[in-house]
C-alpha cells in the first residue's frame, strides 16, 4: 500500500482549491473569479487530495475536448500550489514546440494576477511581484517559472511542479529530453507533473501516445472511487505503480460546459474536415496525415466541361474565370488551375484547364515560363481574379499587378486555406465540382494529403 507523506497530506487537506479558485483566480472571460463546474472539482478534488499518490512524484493528466477550460484549470492548479502550499515551492510551466516561448497555461496565470483589483504593479498588496519570464509570491517565495522547449539549462532543476499545454505537440527531441529531465524529484516532499491537453497524432505524438497507454493499463474508476456528478462512467483511469491519474474525456459525452452547444459544433462541422473535428471537438486519436478524398468521390465528379471557345473559334472572353497559382523552387512542383461556375447552376463550379511545371534536376523553377503563361492566359480569357500563394511568387504577381495585367490577391496559408480546403472537400463530395481532368490531375489529387495545422 502506498504510504503518502503526512506532512504534504495535511498540508493539501487544509487548502481547498474549489475555494481559493472562488476567492482568488481570476478569468479574463469574465473579469470575475472561477467557477468551476462539479465535474472540474471532482476530478481535481480527486487527483490533488494527499489520500493518492499522484503529487507524490507522479503525473496528473487533463484531456478533454477543445475548448473546456483546460488551460485555466492548469493556471488555477499552479497558482494554488504556490500560494497554499509550504516551502519555497518552484512552479515551471513549459511551452510546447509550437509556443517556444511562455506557454498559454503561464500566460492564464499572470493573467488572473493581474485581474486581481488587489493588484496594481508596484506594491503587491495581494502578494504577487512580476519578475522577468517568471512570477514570485513573497510571503512564502515560492516562484513560478515560464520555460520554452529547449532543454538546455535546466539539468539539476527542483521543481514542485511542472505543467504542460498540449502534450501532443511535444514532437522535438529537445521537448523530450526537457520531459526526461524534469521529472519529479524525491528530494521534496511533493512534486509532479501536469499535463493538459487534447488527443494528439498517433504517427507523431509519441510522448503523449505513451502516457495514454500508461493510463488505459490501469484501473478506470467507477461511481464508487469519485463523486463523479453524471450517470456516465467516469473516464477516468488511475495507475498506482506508475503514480499516473488521468481523466481523459472523449465524444460527445465529453462536451460539458455550458457554452459548447449544438449550434456551436454545427458551425464548427461546417469549416473543419472530419479527422481535425474529430481530434478537436471529440478528443480522438487521429493520424497527422490523410489522404484527402476518395477516389470514388473524384471520379464521380467527373462530367462534360464546356470548352471556352466561342462558335466562330475564338475565345470566350465574357465568361469570369478565377486562376490559383502555386509555385516551389526545386522539390515540388509548380501549378495553375483555371476555375469558372457551371453556367446552369450557381452552386457548382468547373476546373476549365490547368498547367503544371516540375523543376529540373539540379536545377531551381525558371519563373519565366509562368509569367508568360499568365500573361497569355490573361490576354485570351476574362480572368476575374489571380490567387496565389506569396511565399515564392511576391515578385512576379506584383509586377503583373504593376504592369496592369491581372487583380492579383494573396491566399492565405493559414486560416483561410483550412476553410477553403474545407470548401473543396465538401464541393467534391456532394459532386458540386466537374472536371474532365487528365491522369496527370488525378495522380496529383490522389497524393494530396490532409494534413492538420499545428495549433488547432
Amino acid at each position: 500500500a502506498h504510504h503518502f507523506k503526512p506532512q504534504l497530506q495535511e498540508a493539501v487537506q487544509k487548502k481547498d482549491i474549489y475555494r481559493f479558485a472562488q476567492e482568488k483566480f481570476y478569468i479574463p472571460e469574465t473579469k470575475a473569479t472561477m467557477r468551476m463546474m462539479p465535474h472540474q472539482y471532482a476530478i481535481l478534488e480527486y487527483a490533488l487530495s494527499g489520500d493518492h499518490p499522484f503529487i507524490d512524484n507522479g503525473t496528473i493528466v487533463y484531456s478533454t475536448v477543445k475548448k473546456s477550460g483546460k488551460t485555466a484549470i492548469a493556471a488555477l492548479v499552479a497558482r494554488w500550489i504556490a500560494e497554499t502550499w509550504d516551502g519555497s515551492n518552484e512552479v515551471y510551466m513549459v511551452a510546447n514546440d509550437m509556443e517556444q516561448a511562455r506557454g498559454r497555461a503561464y500566460e492564464a496565470l499572470l493573467k488572473s494576477i493581474k485581474l486581481d483589483p488587489a493588484f496594481d504593479g508596484k506594491n503587491y498588496a495581494n502578494g504577487w511581484k512580476i519578475i522577468e519570464r517568471g512570477a514570485e509570491y513573497l510571503e512564502n517565495h515560492s516562484i513560478v517559472k515560464a520555460l520554452s522547449s529547449d532543454y538546455k539549462g535546466e539539468a539539476g532543476s527542483n521543481p514542485t511542479a511542472t505543467f504542460w499545454t498540449e502534450l501532443w505537440a511535444y514532437t522535438s527531441e529537445a521537448s523530450r529530453r526537457l520531459w526526461e529531465e524534469l521529472t519529479p524529484v524525491p528530494t521534496r516532499k511533493s512534486g509532479f507533473r501536469y499535463v493538459e491537453t487534447y488527443a494528439g497524432y498517433t504517427d507523431e505524438s509519441d510522448l503523449l501516445l505513451d502516457l495514454y497507454k500508461l493510463g488505459t493499463d490501469g484501473r478506470r474508476l467507477t461511481h464508487d472511487d469519485i463523486d463523479w456528478p453524471y450517470d456516465d462512467q467516469p473516464p477516468i483511469w488511475v495507475n498506482e505503480r506508475a503514480h499516473l491519474f488521468m481523466y481523459w474525456d472523449s465524444g460527445e459525452v465529453a462536451r460539458r460546459m455550458p457554452w459548447q452547444t449544438d449550434s456551436y459544433y454545427a458551425a464548427q462541422a461546417q469549416t473543419m474536415r472530419p479527422e481535425a473535428f474529430d481530434r478537436l471537438h471529440k478528443n480522438l486519436w487521429t493520424s497527422s496525415t490523410s489522404s484527402f478524398l476518395p477516389r470514388e468521390w473524384w471520379d464521380h465528379c467527373r462530367g462534360v466541361v464546356p470548352p471556352l471557345i466561342l462558335d466562330d473559334g475564338t475565345p470566350d472572353i465574357s465568361t469570369p474565370l478565377v486562376l490559383a497559382i502555386d509555385a516551389s523552387v526545386s522539390g515540388d512542383c509548380t501549378a495553375l488551375v483555371a476555375v469558372r461556375r457551371d453556367p446552369t447552376d450557381d452552386s457548382k463550379a468547373m476546373l476549365c484547364f490547368y498547367d503544371v511545371w516540375y523543376p529540373s534536376k539540379g536545377a531551381p523553377m525558371d519563373y519565366s515560363e509562368l509569367d508568360a503563361r499568365i500573361r497569355e492566359i490573361c490576354v485570351r480569357y476574362n480572368i476575374v481574379e489571380a490567387a496565389y500563394d506569396q511565399f515564392q511568387l511576391h515578385k512576379l504577381m506584383s509586377d503583373l499587378r504593376t504592369d496592369g495585367i491581372v487583380w492579383c490577391r494573396v491566399f492565405s496559408q493559414g486560416a483561410a486555406r483550412e476553410v477553403a480546403d474545407k470548401q473543396l472537400y465538401d464541393m467534391i463530395r456532394d459532386r458540386r465540382l466537374i472536371h474532365n481532368a487528365g491522369p496527370e490531375f488525378d495522380e496529383h489529387i490522389m497524393a494530396a494529403a490532409a494534413k492538420e495545422a499545428a495549433g488547432d
